[in-house]
C-alpha cells in the first residue's frame, strides 16, 4: 500500500507594531518529501572548528539550462549535523563546536535540469586569514531537489520575513534528529537552511515581489524513520542588510539598506570589517536619511572586546517640528561605508553592537519603541591594484621622471606606493636593471615595457612585489 503524505496548512496572523506573525503548521508522515544527501559529497575537508570558520561561494557552477543559478552549496558539518546553505557570491559563518569535525559540500539544484559547464570557488578563512579554497566543476556531486516539497507557500517577499522551524520531523535512526527544513525561494533560487528546534531566526531577503516559498527537509546521515511534526513560523521583519558581496579595488562603497514595514524616527548600529584587508575612511549619508537632522558617524570607534574593527552611526531623522520620519519601504539606502585597501584578501561586513565606548546597538526607533532588527551582513573582496608598468611616480605618463623615481627609490630611500609599476622589466625584482629598461625603451628604441602596458591591467607574473595605489588607473 502506498504511504501518502498527510498535510495541512493552518495560517494565523498576530500583528504587533504592524509587523504580522504568519504561522504555517505542517504534518507529514512520509518520507518521499525528503532530500537525503547520500550521494558523494563534493568536496570533504577537516575544519578547526574551535573557533569559527568563514565559507564563502563564488563562480558560475552548474547553470540551469534555463539561465536560473543553482540554489546554493549545502555544507554539514559532520559532528553536530548542523546543515549550513551558502548562496552563490555570498558568505556564512560555521560556529565553533569546540573541535574539529568533518565537513561535506553539496552543489543543489532546484530547476531539474542543468548544463555542466563553469566551476564554483568555496573559501574557507578563520581569524582573517584564509585556511584553503577548492574549486569544482562537473555536475555528479549535484542533490537535485526533484521531489515534491513538504509544502509550497506563496510568500510577499516584497518584505522581509524571519523564519523559525519547531518540532520533531523525520527524526534519523542513526543520529536522532532530522538536521534541516531547506527553504527555496522560486523567483530567484535562493536556499535557505531552517534548523528545526526553534532556536535559530532564518532571515529570507525580500526580493520586492511576491513569489512560491518551497519547502523540503534535508538529511545529512541516512537511514531516517518517518514520523514527526513540523511548524513554521512566518514573522515579518524590520530588516538591515549590506549586498552579499562588493569588490573592492581602488576603492569602494558599502550600502547599508533598510527594510522597515513601519515608519522609522531614528537609527544606530555598529558595522564591523576585518582592518588587516581594508580601512574604513568615511560615512556618508543615503537616500533615506539625507535630510536627517542628526547624522553622528564614527569610523574609528573603540574595538569590540574580540578585536572587531568597524565604524558606528547614529541617525535622528527630527529633533524639532515638523517631525519626520522615514516611511515604510524595502531597501531604502540609510548611509554608504567607503573603504580604502590595505591588502588582497576577503573581509566579512558584520552588524554588531559592541563598537564603541559606550557601545552603540543596532536598533531601530518605531513609533517610540526600540526594534531589535534582522540583520544580514556580506562580503567585501579585495583585489590587488591595477597599473602600468613603468609609470613609476603615478602620473599617468611615462617620460624621464620615471626611470629617475626608481633611482632615487633605491639609493636614496624616496618611497614607491607601487612596486610592480617600477619593476620596468618584470623579472619580480626591483634593482638598476630596471631604470636602464625603460631608459632604453624612452631614448634608445628598447623593447616596450611588458604588461601592463600601455593600459591598465593586472600583474600576469607571481611576484613578491606589491601595488598598494595607482591613482592613474582609479579613474
Amino acid at each position: 500500500m502506498k504511504r501518502v503524505s498527510r498535510l495541512w496548512v493552518a495560517v494565523v496572523c498576530q500583528c504587533l507594531l504592524g509587523a504580522c506573525v504568519q504561522a504555517i503548521d505542517i504534518t507529514v508522515d512520509a518520507r518521499e518529501n525528503v532530500v537525503v544527501l547520500d550521494g558523494k559529497p563534493a568536496v570533504k575537508a577537516t575544519l578547526d572548528l574551535t573557533k569559527p570558520v568563514s565559507v564563502c561561494s563564488s563562480g558560475l557552477a552548474w547553470q540551469d539550462l534555463n539561465r536560473k543559478p543553482y540554489a546554493g552549496v549545502i555544507l554539514v558539518v559532520r559532528n553536530n549535523c548542523q546543515v549550513y546553505i551558502i548562496p552563490n557570491e555570498s558568505c556564512v559563518t560555521i560556529e565553533a563546536i569546540g573541535r574539529s569535525s568533518e565537513v561535506y559540500l553539496f552543489f543543489t539544484d532546484h530547476g531539474g535540469t542543468w548544463d555542466n559547464g563553469g566551476s564554483v570557488r568555496v573559501s574557507f578563512a578563520q581569524d582573517g586569514a584564509n585556511a584553503f579554497e577548492v574549486v569544482v566543476s562537473g555536475k555528479d556531486n549535484v542533490i537535485e531537489l526533484t521531489r515534491e516539497p513538504v509544502v509550497s507557500v506563496d510568500l510577499n517577499l516584497a518584505k522581509a520575513w524571519g523564519a523559525r522551524a519547531f518540532g520533531e520531523a523525520y527524526y534519523d535512526l542513526a543520529q536522532g534528529r532530522y538536521v534541516n527544513l531547506l527553504l527555496v525561494v522560486d523567483n530567484d533560487q535562493r536556499a535557505y537552511a531552517l534548523p528545526i528546534g526553534g532556536e535559530v531566526l532564518t532571515h529570507v531577503i525580500p526580493l520586492g515581489f511576491r513569489s512560491q516559498v518551497h519547502a523540503f527537509f534535508v538529511d545529512a546521515l541516512p537511514p531516517s524513520d518517518n514520523r514527526g511534526e513540523v511548524s513554521v513560523s512566518l514573522e515579518e521583519e524590520f530588516l538591515l542588510n549590506v549586498p552579499a558581496k562588493t569588490d573592492l579595488t581602488c576603492g569602494a562603497q558599502v550600502s547599508v539598506l533598510m527594510t522597515n514595514p513601519e515608519e522609522i524616527r531614528a537609527i544606530s548600529f555598529g558595522l564591523s570589517h576585518d582592518h588587516h584587508f581594508m580601512a574604513l575612511e568615511d560615512i556618508v549619508e543615503g537616500e533615506a536619511t539625507a535630510d536627517a537632522d542628526i547624522f553622528i558617524k564614527n569610523v574609528d570607534p573603540a574595538p569590540c572586546p574580540d578585536d572587531k574593527r568597524g565604524g558606528t552611526l547614529a541617525v535622528v531623522v527630527s529633533e524639532a517640528p515638523p517631525l519626520r520620519t522615514v516611511p515604510t519601504g524595502t531597501f531604502q539606502e540609510v548611509a554608504r561605508f567607503l573603504y580604502e585597501r590595505e591588502r588582497e584578501g576577503r573581509s566579512i561586513i558584520e552588524f554588531v553592537d559592541c563598537l564603541g565606548e559606550p557601545p552603540v546597538e543596532v536598533v531601530l526607533d518605531v513609533r517610540g519603541v526600540a526594534v531589535d532588527p534582522a540583520t544580514v551582513g556580506g562580503f567585501v573582496q579585495v583585489h590587488g591594484t591595477e597599473f602600468w608598468r613603468g609609470d613609476a611616480n603615478e602620473d599617468g605618463s611615462l617620460n624621464i621622471a620615471d626611470p629617475v623615481k626608481v633611482l632615487y627609490h633605491l639609493f636614496g630611500g624616496e618611497d614607491l606606493s607601487c612596486l610592480d609599476a617600477a619593476d620596468g622589466n618584470d623579472d619580480g625584482r626591483l634593482d638598476i636593471a630596471d631604470p636602464i629598461y625603460l631608459i632604453n625603451y624612452l631614448f634608445r628604441g628598447g623593447p616596450n615595457p611588458p604588461p601592463p602596458f600601455p593600459d591598465c591591467g593586472w600583474d600576469p607574473t607571481e611576484d613578491g612585489l606589491d601595488c598598494w595605489s595607482f591613482p592613474p588607473c582609479c579613474g
